[in-house]
């Protein structure tokens, strides 16, 4: 929206991205040069040597949801015939949930009899973030409409974190019941100011109509978005495992690392963006 004061700017932005990926590994020989590992394998059995577990199958399904707010006040000017700047200033706020399922099973032959020793990781982040956003947009106009364009932005926000995780571990014996033991289940709320960056670089075409009141704008661009420790699943899984024995269910198994660092969160991708002002 424009504005009559000193030809400053309001822009809204939403922007919502939804999407989920599964993975999966199968182990083809019962070797132990072909274990898999993992540290959000739970070490079950034979604590605390996690070399003796040997998981033949391994799944894992990630869900993210991103919708993000952008209230921004510019002031766009050339700064040659050709070339012109927008710096601006604004609000964000944003949601970013996630979740992270990880199950092994593992075989293990005794006595000419094969156990199955299966472990399940289930874990969840809800968090929201607000803070403040500030930038510049650039146009390079090469003529006719079209033009190259470079966008920087840097956020810095308040973000609120509520975690989950839940494990199980489930053993069965060929001929007899499935025996299960409900392994834990922690929740924490952590509070964080984090970065996000975003760059973007892109190629446009853009019109005005009707007497210059409005202006249509279609774009294609190449985007980065980084957003700094957003993996808190990772952190709160983070723990130290030490003597506990599943038969007896005796001992300390859990100690939190609070100094872990949480991974980033980095999306690129291509844009294509249309767009009309008045």
């Amino acid at each position: 929206m424009n504005s009559n004061f000193d030809n400053w700017i309001l822009f809204g932005e939403y922007t919502r991205l939804h999407f989920k990926e599964s993975t999966s590994y199968e182990i083809s020989s019962s070797s132990e040069h072909d274990l898999f590992f993992s540290f959000w394998q739970i070490p079950i059995r034979h604590f605390p040597v996690i070399e003796s577990l040997g998981s033949f199958k391994v799944s894992s399904k990630w869900y993210l949801k991103i919708d993000i707010g952008d209230l921004i006040l510019g002031r766009p000017y050339y700064v040659g015939t050709n070339l012109t700047f927008n710096p601006y200033v604004g609000v964000r706020a944003y949601r970013i949930d996630q979740k992270y399922n990880f199950l092994t099973r593992e075989e293990e032959e005794m006595e000419a009899t094969n156990y199955f020793y299966i472990n399940e990781n289930k874990n969840k982040s809800d968090s929201w973030g607000l803070g403040t956003k500030f930038g510049i947009d650039t146009n390079w106009i090469l003529g006719a409409g079209f033009r190259l364009f470079g966008d920087m932005s840097l956020s810095i926000c308040y973000q609120h974190f509520k975690l989950y995780q839940n494990l199980w571990y489930y053993q069965y014996e060929p001929g007899e019941s499935d025996v299960s033991n409900a392994f834990g289940s922690v929740s924490k709320e952590k509070d964080k100011v984090l970065p996000n960056v975003n760059t973007v670089l892109g190629f446009g075409w853009g019109t005005y109509f009707d007497n210059c009141n409005w202006h249509f704008d279609l774009t294609a661009s190449y985007d980065f978005n980084y957003f700094w420790q957003q993996n808190m699943m990772q952190w709160l899984n983070q723990a130290c495992w030490t003597s506990y024995n599943v038969v007896s269910g005796t001992g300390s198994y859990l100690v939190y690392m609070n100094t872990a660092a949480a991974k980033d969160l980095i999306l690129h991708g291509l844009t294509i963006t249309a767009r009309l002002d008045f």
